[in-house]
């Protein structure tokens, strides 16, 4: 059976989160000020770490550590548009 989850993000360049294996990134959007990800899981599939990058419009994006193909989820406005920050997460 699948399910959609979400999962907060931190506003950091890269970071490691936990969702169960296989998962589909499907969306991102910020709900009272943090930054969510919602993703298609199957709840029964063992925990795996994914890497999820922001990057800043007009920031280099070939600094990340995981070396492997990124895909883009979306992008997130804060602050009435300020801050417009892309959001990728690595490849199966």
């Amino acid at each position: 059976m699948k399910t959609i989850w979400k999962f907060p993000l931190a506003r950091t360049n890269e970071q490691r989160i936990i969702m169960p294996a296989g998962a589909k990134a499907l969306t991102v959007n910020e709900v009272a000020g943090e930054i969510f990800i919602w993703a298609e899981v199957k709840p029964k599939n063992q925990p795996s770490s994914r890497w999820v990058h922001i990057f800043g419009t007009g920031h280099p994006m070939d600094t990340y550590k995981s070396g492997k193909p990124l895909e883009y989820v979306g992008t997130v406005l804060q602050h009435n548009g300020e801050l417009v920050w892309h959001v990728y997460i690595e490849g199966l």
